[in-house]
């Protein structure tokens, strides 16, 4: 078996409906050469994710309608990608929010720990 993990692609347009035509013609060549290479897709795993500025994401009237085949892809708001989590307004606030819970919480198993442990030990 062979995996190719975290691929992307990337699609823009002057309208929402010509980034949505443009990203399912790309995903419908994408299919056939799976297809012909008898490769699958984890469909999933898979998603999108409709980057744009606050006002032209808030004030869409519709969401796009991304597809592989027959198979609709669910948008998201947030995802990762390389190790990084970034956001529909490519803001990386959910990364750095879950990068410091880690934080917070290795500091605090340290402070549970400092008592039985010597300073040598913590420091590494």
């Amino acid at each position: 078996r062979m995996f190719a993990d975290d691929t992307n692609i990337t699609v823009s347009g002057k309208s929402i409906k010509e980034a949505e035509v443009a990203v399912n013609v790309d995903l419908n060549n994408i299919r056939e050469w799976l297809l012909s290479n008898r490769l699958s897709l984890n469909l999933v795993k898979t998603e999108y994710l409709l980057i744009g500025s606050r006002h032209n994401i808030n004030t869409l009237e519709e969401q796009p309608r991304v597809f592989i085949g027959d198979e609709p892809i669910k948008g998201v708001q947030v995802t990762k990608t390389l190790g990084v989590k970034i956001d529909q307004f490519l803001t990386w606030d959910s990364h750095i929010e879950q990068i410091s819970k880690k934080i917070s919480s290795g500091i605090s198993a340290m402070k549970k720990i400092k008592d039985f442990t010597n300073s040598d030990t913590l420091k590494s």
